[in-house]
């Protein structure tokens, strides 16, 4: 018996299944999927607790729910930039450390101060670019698991995971392809 990297790979034909569907649904909606995600909890967290510190302070069932419901929105808002900002600064701090390791700025610690605030600043513009990026890679990951183990029970191990590759890059093919031509027509 030869050797596959995913010789124990069963997950089930329903997971898998599911993770086809997911990874499909982020490659092509991704970024805006992560927006609702992140804004739908960040949104959340600060509606629950302005209505606990408007319930402490004995201000009523309907003036808690509609400030609540304000600090949802509010928040839905917030938590995306916050979330971006998050990254930008995470990249940032990276990159920063990153140049100054090559270029041994660590003893010149203002001038890396300053690449570190560009970077950040870099970052911050390009995050729903990385977001999209990552989100696409992400997605293709897991089309790409699921569809193998669909596929591995029904071929031969190698045959599956071909095809599997080969599926995946037509997906990110026609990803790209579909991102390519969205943009397009927006100018």
């Amino acid at each position: 018996m030869e050797y596959m990297p995913f010789n124990q790979f069963d997950i089930g034909w329903l997971t898998a299944l599911i993770m086809v569907i997911v990874g499909t649904l982020l490659v092509f909606a991704g970024k805006f999927l992560v927006k609702l995600l992140v804004g739908g909890l960040f949104g959340s967290i600060l509606a629950y607790l302005i209505y606990v510190v408007v319930m402490f302070f004995n201000g009523g069932v309907i003036a808690a729910l509609i400030l609540g419901f304000l600090a949802f929105i509010i928040g839905f808002f917030l938590g995306w930039f916050i979330f971006k900002l998050s990254i930008s600064i995470v990249a940032g701090i990276v990159i920063g450390v990153v140049a100054g390791m090559i270029f041994d700025l660590f003893s010149n610690v203002p001038l890396l101060i300053i690449i570190v605030i560009i970077s950040i600043g870099i970052s911050y513009l390009l995050s729903e670019y990385i977001i999209s990026g990552l989100a696409v890679l992400i997605g293709l990951m897991v089309f790409f698991i699921g569809l193998f183990s669909i596929l591995n029970t029904i071929m031969p191990q190698y045959n599956a995971f071909l095809v599997s590759i080969i599926l995946t890059i037509l997906l990110g093919s026609i990803s790209v392809i579909n991102k390519f031509f969205s943009e397009k027509r927006k100018h």
